[in-house]
């Protein structure tokens, strides 16, 4: 199950591993700077980010920002069902056009960061701000059609922004400890993303459903402006370019350019390295399968319609999606160790079997089955944290340094094509035939995947540069 706003994130544990974030990467397009370059160690020619600061403005920003895109999460679906009579396939379209258009503002905004540098806390700001106006539009929508615009308004407008993801790390982080770092990446992300419905849980108690969508500007609204006091701070601070943009050091026109990775370039890629391949297609196989949240949450609305002992059906909703984050803060960090001894491949397709279980009982779930729910959430959410860390340390391990870019470019088109393609595929046949038909469509991606990955696994000592 994908994740509505949080595509990247970072683990809890007892060991606090510092990773170094450049404030001004994404998710769609890596940082290209000299700096991303500097300081790489002669026995591996990869530098170790460790050391560096963890929580930048850049940083805080994005999770004020997740706080807000999840507690609007926890509650769109019974909005969307209930309140405003919307088809599955309808809810189904708003969540991949948002993505869609979520990823398109974000390569479009870092390629204008690129060329000016300075823009880069203007485009932030200008996010957040859009963010905030979508949450208060959508509460007071009365028509699907409103409703439709401000949810995916909002993922283009957070898009825009400078999110903090799991691409830019595992561009730098060492082969030998990708997993380790991102592990602890994507499961500090999915805690802070659990606040989110956690919020949304207490004002159930005594607020409407409008109310929640209405206070998801407040973290957008803060999250703006941490954004706007990093930009300022990075202006003045000591040594800054004349342009220097919201903490994006890295964004310079010249070497973005020169480091863009091409069309002919990725295949090239593939075409070389046949363990990468072979991870790529499996991870293609398992993001076709991979609907969006709402969709499950949806699911979970009509099995549970009385609620669950004192909660109410919404509040019951938004705390099973703050198990389905917690567990994924928590297989991400463990799943990020297996990657390292194991490889990325054997993590891969051991979430491709969970969730295939989870979309298996919440076809079968029986009305009022509660412990079967929580059960579903806790698989859907560990293959989430499991699989999002493995893709990209599968990569950062089987690709050296200077060719990852472009296998980082073909796995992030093929996760956000893969949603987009199983989230509409599963709302449609939802709508047409029944929810376990647009549930079970997914099985067999999923068990062809497990298979393709558990038989041919990558073998990290291979990998090692």
């Amino acid at each position: 199950m994908s994740t509505p706003g949080v595509d990247a994130t970072g683990g809890g544990g007892t060991d606090h591993v510092v990773v170094r974030v450049l404030p001004g990467a994404s998710e769609d397009e890596p940082d290209a700077s000299e700096g991303a370059r500097r300081g790489a160690d002669t026995a591996g020619g990869e530098q170790d980010p460790a050391g560096a600061p963890y929580f930048t403005w850049a940083r805080l920003s994005n999770l004020l920002s997740s706080v807000g895109q999840e507690s609007t999460t926890a509650v769109l679906a019974p909005f969307f069902a209930g309140t405003l009579g919307a088809a599955p396939v309808v809810i189904a379209g708003v969540e991949a056009a948002g993505r869609a258009g979520g990823t398109a503002a974000r390569f479009g905004g870092s390629g204008v960061a690129r060329r000016r540098p300075g823009v880069r806390g203007l485009l932030d700001v200008v996010g957040y701000g859009g963010a905030a106006l979508a949450a208060v539009f959508l509460a007071g929508s009365s028509a699907i059609w409103q409703a439709g615009a401000c949810r995916a308004g909002s993922w283009v407008a957070r898009g825009m922004g400078t999110p903090t993801t799991l691409r830019p790390v595992s561009d730098q982080a060492l082969a030998g400890r990708a997993g380790r770092r991102l592990g602890v990446e994507r499961a500090y992300d999915a805690l802070v993303a659990a606040i989110g419905p956690l919020i949304a849980v207490a004002l159930l108690a005594f607020a409407s459903v409008r109310t929640v969508l209405l206070l998801a500007v407040v973290p957008a609204v803060v999250a703006g402006l941490a954004s706007a006091y990093g930009a300022r701070a990075a202006r003045s601070a000591p040594g800054a370019g004349a342009g220097a943009g919201a903490g994006a050091p890295g964004e310079t026109g010249a070497a973005g350019a020169a480091g863009r990775p091409s069309a002919r370039s990725i295949v090239a890629e593939l075409r070389r390295s046949g363990p990468l391949g072979r991870l790529l297609l499996g991870v293609a196989l398992y993001e076709a399968a991979n609907i969006a949240a709402a969709l499950l949450l949806l699911r979970a609305t009509k099995i549970l319609p009385g609620g669950a002992g004192p909660l109410s059906r919404l509040q019951a909703v938004a705390l099973l999606y703050v198990v389905y984050q917690v567990s994924a803060a928590a297989c991400a960090f463990w799943a990020g160790r297996v990657v390292d001894r194991l490889g990325a491949a054997v993590v891969v397709a051991t979430g491709a079997a969970a969730l295939l279980i989870a979309y298996a009982g919440f076809a079968a779930a029986a009305r009022g089955d509660l412990a079967l729910m929580i059960g579903c959430f806790v698989l859907a959410g560990a293959a989430a944290g499991a699989v999002d860390a493995a893709e990209y340390a599968g990569l950062a391990r089987l690709v050296p340094p200077e060719r990852r870019w472009p296998a980082l470019s073909a796995l992030t088109g093929l996760q956000n094509a893969g949603r987009i393609f199983a989230t509409v595929t599963a709302g449609g046949l939802w709508t047409l035939v029944s929810p376990p038909a647009g549930l079970l469509i997914c099985g067999p991606l999923l068990l062809v995947a497990t298979i393709l990955l558990a038989t041919r696994p990558d073998r990290p000592a291979a990998a090692s540069h």
